[in-house]
């Protein structure tokens, strides 16, 4: 599939202007054509041998203008995966919670969906002493870290560069798990090249509804 538009000049541009190319080409495309766009990248994600392998998946609950997820996390489910949806818990601070059912779900911080406090067992909330995961405290049922982590994002380039809303959440977050990282977005999303600092997560791997670009090989 051909970029509506003329090929992106990321390198060129602040973070935020990219940011705003990127909310730019999206609308170029109807909803339509997003969520067939989606459900092809989604079945390139759910094919992906280290999802298949892993017991443990944790994903996002998207908004409106990311890949959607929930027929990922419906099928993850159905397949015997424990699957953990991201919790904001403050400004600068996100946990991963046990999903459930679409039952045990509300809307929290910024219009993300995320489980129910009452569907995590309060009693195995902990944190956890595993060396693989420091400082992170994990409200689940099962306080151990997962092996895989599905991260949205607002672009990526094909080193496995993250550009996010600027918020610092997965930032913060990434660098203290083991996990193997995989980007999940559309492929107009997929830049060569954007701005990065040393701050910013990098991804093993980036799915699209066009592509499967592996930076980095891992074994679960």
């Amino acid at each position: 599939m051909t970029l509506k538009s003329a090929t992106i000049d990321s390198q060129s541009h602040s973070k935020q202007q990219l940011r705003r190319m990127m909310r730019e080409e999206k609308s170029k495309y109807t909803s339509k054509e997003l969520q067939a766009m989606s459900a092809r990248a989604v079945e390139r994600l759910l094919n992906d041998k280290l999802i298949l392998k892993a017991e443990e998946v944790a994903i996002y609950a998207s908004l409106p203008d990311e890949v959607c997820t929930k027929e990922a996390i419906h099928r993850l489910t159905a397949m015997g995966k424990v699957v953990y949806l991201p919790v904001v818990v403050s400004d600068t601070e996100m946990i991963f919670r046990r999903y459930t059912s679409d039952d045990d779900m509300h809307q929290g911080a910024y219009g993300i969906m995320e489980p129910d406090k009452s569907s995590a067992k309060e009693s195995d909330a902990r944190e956890s002493d595993d060396a693989k995961v420091r400082n992170i405290k994990w409200l689940n049922t099962n306080a151990s870290t997962f092996s895989v982590i599905v991260v949205p994002g607002v672009a990526f380039d094909r080193s496995g560069h993250r550009l996010g809303r600027g918020k610092g959440y997965y930032d913060r977050l990434l660098p203290r798990t083991t996990a193997h990282r995989i980007g999940l977005c559309f492929h107009f999303q997929l830049l060569d090249d954007i701005p990065s600092t040393n701050l910013d997560a990098t991804m093993d791997e980036i799915v699209t509804d066009e592509e499967h670009h592996i930076i980095k090989q891992r074994a679960l």
